[in-house]
């Protein structure tokens, strides 16, 4: 218990000044969520990490998270609106699935399609907005190594149409690929706790672009960047059934571009009670220093709901109206094959 205690402890020093110090260059950026988990979002965007708990996670940033040591099927769907106090029609929305088998090998599909920017309330929100509609497909295979070490390799195609206000029409698309590592041990402080921890990297947006070269190239290329995440999640069995666990989590993402060399630092925490492992309820806080989000999750069975959203924003960014509101919601699915093989067998 003293092990815990100064663990806990030593994190919240830790996460408590790296959080007080560091500064994210790109608003934009990080007050926008890039994708529409609200698994991730909950966690203010941290996605290169996750509990064991959570290994549909690899749909997303680090496709290396699924857990590829049970024979299991799983999907997810997400949808988040865009400006919700300003704009009716415009939205994120995705759907995945996955498949793993023979406790090492796991492939995946995600499409995702985005709908941005048509109203006119924007006219005088930025000199040049047009009407986008983007879709992304994005195919994952991983491969667990052993028990401790996974890793993922993904191929994204994306499309886009942009439609401007003088009657234009920009078609554009790309392919891309990203790469993903996961190391994961477990660490028994006490009789009663142990501490799961994860490791987590991705190399993304590696390829050749093929948007067509326009003056506004700087707001739609495709950036290559890194990221690099650690997950503690000390656990104690408080009775039979129930299983409390405590989730701290870091994330550094890094730009590596000469156009693009953004730093990014953020910080989570769950906390999550389970019930003989089929059904549980988290809550969940993390962020920048920008912006801090909150979510909560229930799940039963296999079956989850997600809910997250933005509740503060700092350092006066421009037109703070459009980010105080924004929120997103998912509902997930995961069963082990086995069980679905002995229902089968049973009828």
């Amino acid at each position: 218990m003293k092990k815990l205690l100064a663990t806990i402890l030593l994190l919240f020093i830790v996460f408590g000044n790296s959080f007080a110090q560091y500064h994210y260059s790109s608003i934009a950026s990080s007050l926008y969520p890039s994708h529409s988990s609200a698994q991730i979002e909950g966690l203010g965007g941290i996605g290169v990490v996750s509990s064991t708990y959570n290994g549909q996670l690899g749909l997303y940033q680090n496709g290396a998270l699924f857990k590829s040591s049970e024979s299991a099927i799983g999907f997810t769907a997400n949808y988040l609106p865009v400006y919700p106090r300003n704009l009716d029609n415009s939205y994120h929305t995705d759907f995945g699935a996955y498949y793993s088998w023979n406790n090492k090998h796991t492939v995946s599909y995600s499409y995702h399609y985005m709908h941005l920017f048509d109203d006119d309330k924007f006219e005088n929100f930025w000199v040049y907005v047009p009407d986008e509609i983007q879709n992304l497909h994005k195919i994952t295979y991983a491969r667990q190594a052993n028990d401790r070490i996974s890793w993922s390799s993904s191929l994204n195609y994306i499309d886009s149409e942009e439609k401007y206000r003088r009657g234009t029409t920009q078609n554009s698309y790309t392919y891309v690929l990203d790469f993903g590592f996961s190391y994961r041990r477990n660490i028994k402080l006490s009789p009663k706790w142990d501490m799961p921890i994860n490791f987590g990297a991705t190399l993304n947006n590696l390829g050749i672009s093929y948007f067509p070269s326009t003056e506004y190239d700087k707001y739609r290329n495709l950036s290559p960047y890194m990221s690099l995440g650690i997950l503690l999640e000390p656990t104690t069995q408080l009775s039979d059934k129930l299983k409390l666990n405590f989730v701290f989590a870091a994330q550094l993402d890094k730009g590596l571009s000469q156009t693009d060399d953004m730093v990014a630092l953020k910080l989570a925490t769950e906390v999550r009670l389970e019930h003989q492992n089929q059904a549980y309820v988290a809550f969940r806080l993390g962020g920048e220093k920008q912006y801090s989000r909150a979510g909560m999750s229930l799940g039963y069975k296999g079956f989850s709901i997600d809910y997250a959203r933005n509740i503060s924003i700092e350092n006066n960014p421009p037109h703070p109206e459009y980010y105080d509101k924004i929120w997103t919601t998912s509902i997930s699915y995961k069963s082990d094959l086995d069980k679905i093989t002995r229902l089968f067998k049973k009828k």
